[in-house]
Protein backbone atom coordinates (compact mmCIF):
# COMPACT_ATOMS: atom_id res chain seq x y z
CA UNK A 1 0.00 0.00 0.00
CA UNK A 2 1.30 3.10 -0.83
CA UNK A 3 2.13 6.17 1.60
CA UNK A 4 -0.23 9.14 1.36
CA UNK A 5 1.44 12.31 -0.24
CA UNK A 6 1.86 15.18 1.59
CA UNK A 7 0.59 17.58 -1.13
CA UNK A 8 0.76 20.93 0.88
CA UNK A 9 4.01 20.64 1.41
CA UNK A 10 4.47 21.25 -2.01
CA UNK A 11 2.28 24.59 -2.59
CA UNK A 12 4.99 26.98 -1.71
CA UNK A 13 7.19 25.45 -4.04
CA UNK A 14 4.13 25.00 -6.85
CA UNK A 15 3.80 28.39 -6.41
CA UNK A 16 7.25 30.08 -6.83
CA UNK A 17 7.19 27.70 -10.38
CA UNK A 18 4.09 29.19 -11.53
CA UNK A 19 5.42 33.05 -11.35
CA UNK A 20 8.91 32.06 -12.90
CA UNK A 21 6.32 30.89 -15.53
CA UNK A 22 3.64 33.71 -15.53
CA UNK A 23 6.82 36.18 -15.91
CA UNK A 24 8.63 34.56 -18.74
CA UNK A 25 5.79 34.39 -21.39
CA UNK A 26 3.71 36.81 -20.16
CA UNK A 27 6.21 38.58 -22.72
CA UNK A 28 4.88 37.07 -25.83
CA UNK A 29 1.63 39.14 -26.50
CA UNK A 30 3.64 42.33 -25.02
CA UNK A 31 6.42 42.23 -27.44
CA UNK A 32 5.11 45.04 -30.06
CA UNK A 33 3.99 47.38 -26.85
CA UNK A 34 7.82 46.21 -25.65
CA UNK A 35 9.44 47.40 -28.92
CA UNK A 36 7.43 50.77 -28.92
CA UNK A 37 8.26 51.68 -25.06
CA UNK A 38 12.04 51.03 -24.89
CA UNK A 39 12.32 52.41 -28.69
CA UNK A 40 13.92 48.82 -29.55
CA UNK A 41 13.56 46.21 -32.70
CA UNK A 42 11.76 42.49 -32.72
CA UNK A 43 14.92 40.35 -32.57
CA UNK A 44 16.37 41.92 -29.55
CA UNK A 45 13.00 41.88 -27.46
CA UNK A 46 12.65 38.23 -28.62
CA UNK A 47 15.72 37.73 -26.88
CA UNK A 48 14.22 38.60 -23.83
CA UNK A 49 12.18 35.77 -23.85
CA UNK A 50 14.61 33.27 -25.20
CA UNK A 51 16.90 34.19 -22.28
CA UNK A 52 14.88 31.99 -20.48
CA UNK A 53 15.85 28.70 -22.57
CA UNK A 54 19.54 29.91 -22.92
CA UNK A 55 20.00 30.24 -18.93
CA UNK A 56 18.44 27.11 -18.89
CA UNK A 57 20.38 25.16 -21.39
CA UNK A 58 23.78 27.10 -20.23
CA UNK A 59 23.34 27.16 -16.40
CA UNK A 60 20.79 24.14 -15.52
CA UNK A 61 24.00 21.66 -14.90
CA UNK A 62 25.42 24.15 -12.67
CA UNK A 63 22.37 25.11 -11.02
CA UNK A 64 22.20 21.62 -9.69
CA UNK A 65 25.91 21.27 -8.98
CA UNK A 66 25.04 24.50 -6.37
CA UNK A 67 21.85 22.21 -5.43
CA UNK A 68 24.21 19.66 -4.17
CA UNK A 69 27.26 22.07 -2.96
CA UNK A 70 24.67 24.12 -0.78
CA UNK A 71 21.07 23.21 0.14
CA UNK A 72 18.06 22.45 -1.50
CA UNK A 73 16.26 25.18 0.04
CA UNK A 74 19.69 27.15 -0.44
CA UNK A 75 18.60 26.66 -4.54
CA UNK A 76 14.92 27.86 -3.68
CA UNK A 77 15.67 30.65 -1.86
CA UNK A 78 18.27 31.93 -4.86
CA UNK A 79 15.59 31.33 -6.89
CA UNK A 80 12.88 33.35 -5.07
CA UNK A 81 15.42 36.25 -4.55
CA UNK A 82 16.44 36.57 -8.18
CA UNK A 83 13.44 36.09 -9.98
CA UNK A 84 12.60 39.45 -7.31
CA UNK A 85 15.18 41.06 -8.37
CA UNK A 86 15.05 40.75 -12.17
CA UNK A 87 11.34 41.34 -11.95
CA UNK A 88 10.95 44.58 -10.00
CA UNK A 89 13.98 45.69 -11.93
CA UNK A 90 12.37 44.95 -14.76
CA UNK A 91 9.52 47.13 -13.96
CA UNK A 92 11.53 49.70 -13.05
CA UNK A 93 14.28 50.28 -16.04
CA UNK A 94 14.53 52.98 -18.42
CA UNK A 95 15.94 51.48 -21.27
CA UNK A 96 16.27 48.41 -23.40
CA UNK A 97 20.11 47.85 -21.75
CA UNK A 98 18.85 47.88 -18.68
CA UNK A 99 16.26 45.62 -19.42
CA UNK A 100 17.83 42.93 -21.10
CA UNK A 101 20.30 43.09 -17.65
CA UNK A 102 17.12 42.45 -15.26
CA UNK A 103 15.66 40.24 -17.51
CA UNK A 104 18.89 37.70 -17.64
CA UNK A 105 18.54 37.75 -13.74
CA UNK A 106 14.99 36.98 -13.74
CA UNK A 107 15.93 33.92 -16.19
CA UNK A 108 18.17 32.89 -14.39
CA UNK A 109 15.64 31.88 -11.63
CA UNK A 110 14.52 29.12 -13.90
CA UNK A 111 17.53 26.87 -13.71
CA UNK A 112 17.83 27.31 -9.86
CA UNK A 113 14.15 26.67 -9.03
CA UNK A 114 14.16 23.72 -11.34
CA UNK A 115 17.54 21.63 -10.85
CA UNK A 116 16.19 20.19 -7.17
CA UNK A 117 12.81 19.24 -8.39
CA UNK A 118 13.91 15.28 -8.09
CA UNK A 119 14.99 15.74 -5.19
CA UNK A 120 11.81 17.41 -3.53
CA UNK A 121 9.72 14.62 -5.42
CA UNK A 122 11.58 11.89 -3.45
CA UNK A 123 11.62 13.62 -0.11
CA UNK A 124 8.06 13.97 -0.73
CA UNK A 125 7.51 10.13 -1.58
CA UNK A 126 9.96 8.13 -3.64
CA UNK A 127 7.24 6.31 -4.82
CA UNK A 128 5.51 9.00 -6.69
CA UNK A 129 8.14 10.80 -7.78
CA UNK A 130 7.53 10.91 -11.10
CA UNK A 131 3.50 11.85 -10.40
CA UNK A 132 5.27 14.91 -8.63
CA UNK A 133 8.16 15.92 -10.70
CA UNK A 134 5.45 16.09 -13.60
CA UNK A 135 3.05 17.87 -11.86
CA UNK A 136 5.88 20.36 -11.03
CA UNK A 137 7.03 21.02 -14.23
CA UNK A 138 3.48 21.08 -15.42
CA UNK A 139 2.87 24.31 -12.88
CA UNK A 140 5.54 25.55 -14.66
CA UNK A 141 4.05 25.24 -17.93
CA UNK A 142 0.58 26.53 -16.56
CA UNK A 143 2.10 29.95 -15.64
CA UNK A 144 3.53 30.17 -19.03
CA UNK A 145 0.03 29.52 -20.44
CA UNK A 146 -1.62 32.05 -18.38
CA UNK A 147 1.09 34.59 -19.48
CA UNK A 148 0.24 33.68 -22.66
CA UNK A 149 -3.46 34.54 -22.06
CA UNK A 150 -3.65 36.97 -19.97
CA UNK A 151 -0.72 39.39 -21.03
CA UNK A 152 -3.34 40.63 -23.97
CA UNK A 153 -5.64 41.51 -21.61
CA UNK A 154 -3.75 43.20 -18.76
CA UNK A 155 -1.95 44.95 -21.06
CA UNK A 156 -5.28 46.86 -21.97
CA UNK A 157 -6.10 47.12 -18.52
CA UNK A 158 -3.17 47.81 -16.81
CA UNK A 159 -0.65 49.25 -19.87
CA UNK A 160 3.20 47.75 -20.03
CA UNK A 161 3.76 49.32 -16.92
CA UNK A 162 1.84 47.45 -14.71
CA UNK A 163 1.80 44.51 -16.40
CA UNK A 164 5.48 44.42 -15.45
CA UNK A 165 4.58 45.00 -11.53
CA UNK A 166 2.24 42.50 -11.16
CA UNK A 167 4.55 39.72 -11.95
CA UNK A 168 6.77 41.07 -9.92
CA UNK A 169 4.07 41.79 -6.78
CA UNK A 170 3.29 38.03 -7.59
CA UNK A 171 7.22 37.15 -7.36
CA UNK A 172 7.71 38.87 -3.67
CA UNK A 173 5.02 36.92 -2.73
CA UNK A 174 6.19 33.56 -4.15
CA UNK A 175 9.65 34.26 -2.20
CA UNK A 176 7.58 35.12 1.01
CA UNK A 177 5.68 31.74 1.11
CA UNK A 178 8.89 29.62 0.37
CA UNK A 179 10.68 30.74 3.42
CA UNK A 180 8.48 29.26 5.77
CA UNK A 181 6.69 26.69 3.48
CA UNK A 182 9.92 25.04 2.55
CA UNK A 183 11.29 23.95 6.35
CA UNK A 184 10.61 20.55 5.37
CA UNK A 185 12.28 20.15 2.39
CA UNK A 186 15.70 17.92 1.99
CA UNK A 187 19.02 19.30 3.17
CA UNK A 188 21.08 17.46 0.65
CA UNK A 189 20.66 17.30 -3.11
CA UNK A 190 19.82 13.66 -4.09
CA UNK A 191 20.94 14.28 -7.91
CA UNK A 192 22.43 12.23 -10.52
CA UNK A 193 26.07 11.37 -11.41
CA UNK A 194 27.36 13.97 -14.04
CA UNK A 195 28.14 10.83 -15.88
CA UNK A 196 24.66 9.24 -15.85
CA UNK A 197 23.03 12.08 -17.19
CA UNK A 198 24.97 11.50 -20.60
CA UNK A 199 23.58 7.76 -20.79
CA UNK A 200 21.77 7.18 -23.99
CA UNK A 201 18.48 6.66 -22.58
CA UNK A 202 18.57 10.03 -20.63
CA UNK A 203 20.23 12.07 -23.75
CA UNK A 204 17.18 10.48 -25.71
CA UNK A 205 14.71 11.56 -23.21
CA UNK A 206 16.19 15.61 -23.56
CA UNK A 207 16.05 15.13 -27.45
CA UNK A 208 12.46 14.73 -26.98
CA UNK A 209 12.10 17.65 -24.71
CA UNK A 210 13.94 19.97 -26.74
CA UNK A 211 12.22 19.01 -29.98
CA UNK A 212 8.59 19.66 -27.73
CA UNK A 213 9.94 22.64 -26.22
CA UNK A 214 11.46 24.10 -29.63
CA UNK A 215 8.80 23.61 -31.39
CA UNK A 216 6.08 25.50 -29.54
CA UNK A 217 7.65 28.41 -29.21
CA UNK A 218 8.60 28.51 -32.71
CA UNK A 219 5.07 27.54 -34.48
CA UNK A 220 3.99 30.61 -31.95
CA UNK A 221 6.18 32.69 -33.51
CA UNK A 222 5.69 31.49 -36.86
CA UNK A 223 1.83 31.90 -36.21
CA UNK A 224 2.58 35.78 -35.52
CA UNK A 225 4.91 36.10 -38.63
CA UNK A 226 2.00 34.97 -40.50
CA UNK A 227 -0.57 37.16 -39.23
CA UNK A 228 1.58 40.06 -39.24
CA UNK A 229 1.55 39.74 -43.50
CA UNK A 230 -2.10 40.07 -43.50
CA UNK A 231 -2.90 43.55 -43.09
CA UNK A 232 -6.46 43.22 -41.32
CA UNK A 233 -4.33 41.24 -38.46
CA UNK A 234 -0.98 42.87 -38.18
CA UNK A 235 -1.82 45.20 -35.20
CA UNK A 236 -2.88 41.81 -33.42
CA UNK A 237 -0.52 39.81 -34.84
CA UNK A 238 1.54 39.20 -31.27
CA UNK A 239 -1.44 39.04 -29.28
CA UNK A 240 -2.70 35.54 -31.31
CA UNK A 241 0.81 34.72 -31.27
CA UNK A 242 0.97 34.87 -27.78
CA UNK A 243 -2.53 33.39 -27.64
CA UNK A 244 -1.26 30.11 -30.02
CA UNK A 245 1.83 30.16 -27.72
CA UNK A 246 -0.62 29.71 -24.69
CA UNK A 247 -2.33 26.94 -25.89
CA UNK A 248 0.76 25.08 -26.76
CA UNK A 249 2.00 25.19 -23.60
CA UNK A 250 -1.75 24.78 -21.96
CA UNK A 251 -1.58 21.40 -23.77
CA UNK A 252 1.75 20.98 -22.12
CA UNK A 253 0.83 21.49 -19.03
CA UNK A 254 -1.83 19.16 -18.61
CA UNK A 255 -0.10 16.63 -20.42
CA UNK A 256 2.73 16.82 -17.52
CA UNK A 257 0.21 17.19 -15.06
CA UNK A 258 -1.84 14.42 -15.85
CA UNK A 259 0.40 11.43 -18.06
CA UNK A 260 2.99 10.39 -15.15
CA UNK A 261 0.55 9.27 -13.12
CA UNK A 262 -1.42 7.56 -15.19
CA UNK A 263 2.54 5.87 -16.93
CA UNK A 264 3.41 5.75 -13.59
CA UNK A 265 0.27 3.60 -11.90
CA UNK A 266 0.58 1.00 -15.13
CA UNK A 267 4.33 1.19 -15.05
CA UNK A 268 4.26 2.57 -18.44
CA UNK A 269 7.15 4.69 -18.29
CA UNK A 270 9.46 3.51 -20.98
CA UNK A 271 6.86 4.00 -23.57
CA UNK A 272 4.91 6.96 -22.00
CA UNK A 273 8.14 8.53 -24.02
CA UNK A 274 7.12 6.73 -27.09
CA UNK A 275 4.06 7.90 -26.97
CA UNK A 276 5.14 11.48 -25.84
CA UNK A 277 7.33 11.81 -29.02
CA UNK A 278 4.97 10.36 -30.95
CA UNK A 279 1.95 13.02 -30.56
CA UNK A 280 4.96 15.50 -31.04
CA UNK A 281 5.67 14.30 -34.94
CA UNK A 282 1.86 14.21 -35.54
CA UNK A 283 1.48 17.64 -34.22
CA UNK A 284 4.93 19.50 -36.10
CA UNK A 285 3.58 17.67 -38.88
CA UNK A 286 -0.33 18.55 -39.30
CA UNK A 287 1.28 22.20 -38.01
CA UNK A 288 3.60 22.05 -40.74
CA UNK A 289 1.18 21.05 -43.36
CA UNK A 290 -1.46 23.66 -42.92
CA UNK A 291 1.36 26.12 -42.63
CA UNK A 292 2.54 25.28 -46.24
CA UNK A 293 -0.54 24.95 -48.00
CA UNK A 294 -1.86 28.56 -46.24
CA UNK A 295 -3.79 30.41 -48.39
Amino acid sequence: MRASVSWTKLLPYWFLLFTIGFGWFILSPLVESIITAFHSSLAPVVLLISLYGYTMVALGLLAGWLSARFTVRSALFAAGILSVIGLVGRSISPDYTILFIFQTMAAVAYPMAVAPVGSISESISRERAHTITGISIGVLFLGMAVGSFSGGILLSEIKLNGTFWLTAILAIIALVVIIPGTKGYPVDYKGRSLRGVFKAGVVKNWYVGLVIASVSVMFGGIAAEVLATHSSYATTSAYYGGLLGGLTFLGSALGAIILPPLFEKYIFLKKGIIITSFLAFVSVFSLSYFLSFMP
